[in-house]
């Protein structure tokens, strides 16, 4: 045996059948790189070799599996607007998991942002931890336990920054410049887990990008999550019909929503997740012409009555009951201020006059950009069923 380990040493070929000990860097200079961006340069920046410039694009790895693992860049922050990030886990361009930063946010609640996308359609304003960032009373924000979709930090500008991700089935760690804790716990990654290309992205400003590597480990290990315990939310609506996608202006400021204007549309039905949320782009695919569904709920009340509904979306809704409009209105980024960023949240209500029997609850959502989604909750279940889809 140990003859033949001394000849495999010499022939150079012992690295071969030993995994390394370490990820190795792929230099944006090898052929391994797809590239796909408005521009990219590559050259050697601030002290560091083979580096990458991206403009509004990516730079994805050929021919790679990556599942669980660990996948680690260095990146040169500038203090202007910039979304630098990893994808990981790409079946095809409209199909990943994100984690990205926003350099223009440092010590913000939302200096980091996890997403999901789905058929082309990133959801930033669905996957939001609304309401557990607080101000500190130092200039500054203590983020208390959530989701995991966006975090705080304090970014570091005009020098190189360490990212290290550990992808570990639903869950994904993230650390920066070699920090024994992770800024951002992400509890539950959306899409389900399966195997796929890893890259980098960069949007609106150009950014340096350094020293990727990965490694694949099956159960790498992750940092213990902070306990948290979720409120129960009676009323939640969890599962919705979705119908095929069309042009929102076909059906927008009507008073009154017959059947026979949506009857040759074809039907889904999508479970919400825990939240109540419903991320439409699950199932559906947008586009600039269609862009907008109809979502439908079926109630059956034990008599006449007038029943609350909380009820969030994103980005533009109308609200109808048994055909006749009861709301209208408008959640798109910076419809309201410069400062509005249109998350979803159980943030409107609306009276619906129910009358004994079955009624029908029919939300148009249209969508921008930034997410696509619905929730709702009843006031109480009292005297109603939900009449859920098989």
């Amino acid at each position: 045996m140990k003859t033949i380990i001394n000849y495999l040493t010499a022939w150079g070929i012992w690295a071969f059948i030993l995994p390394p000990a370490h990820a190795q860097v792929i230099p944006f200079t090898s052929g391994q790189w797809e590239i796909s961006a408005q521009g990219s340069v590559i050259d050697s920046y601030e002290g560091e070799q083979h580096c990458i410039l991206l403009q509004n694009g990516s730079a994805h790895l050929r021919d790679v599996r990556f599942l669980n693992g660990i996948i680690e860049f260095d990146v040169f922050l500038a203090d202007r607007i910039a979304f630098p990030g990893v994808q990981f886990r790409t079946t095809d361009s409209r199909n990943y998991e994100e984690i990205y930063l926003r350099p223009h946010l440092s010590g913000k609640p939302d200096a980091i942002q996890y997403t999901p996308v789905f058929n082309g359609s990133t959801g930033w304003q669905l996957y939001h931890d609304q309401g557990i960032s607080i101000p500190d009373g130092q200039n500054g924000w203590k983020v208390e336990t959530g989701n995991g979709y966006n975090a705080v930090q304090h970014w570091h500008f005009d020098r190189w920054t360490h990212v290290k991700i550990v992808v570990a089935g639903q869950r994904a760690d993230v650390y920066f410049d070699h920090a024994e804790t992770p800024t951002l716990q992400v509890r539950e990654l959306k899409r389900p887990p399966q195997a796929g290309t890893i890259g980098i992205k960069t949007a609106v400003g150009p950014v340096y990008f350094a020293n990727f590597s990965y490694q694949a480990v099956d159960q790498p290990v992750l940092a213990p999550l902070p306990a948290i315990t979720p409120e129960a939310e009676p009323g939640l609506i969890r599962r919705w019909e979705i119908s095929a996608s069309f042009p929102a202006d076909s059906l927008a400021g009507k008073g009154q929503l017959k059947p026979d204007l949506y009857k040759n549309l074809s039907w889904n039905a999508l479970d919400a997740e825990a939240s109540g949320l419903v991320n439409i782009a699950r199932i559906t695919d947008r586009d600039r012409e269609k862009n907008a569904v109809l979502v439908k709920l079926e109630l059956h009340a034990e008599r006449d009555m007038v029943k609350r509904m909380d009820f969030g979306y994103s980005d533009a809704a109308q609200v109808f009951c048994n055909g006749q409009a009861l709301y209208s209105g408008d959640n798109r980024y910076r419809s309201r201020d410069y400062r509005y960023l249109g998350t979803i949240g159980f943030f409107d209500s609306v009276y619906l006059p129910l009358r004994k029997g079955n009624n029908t609850v029919v939300i148009l959502v249209s969508e921008s950009f930034g997410g696509w989604g619905v929730q709702a909750k009843l006031e109480n279940m009292k005297d109603v069923q939900v009449v859920y889809p098989d």
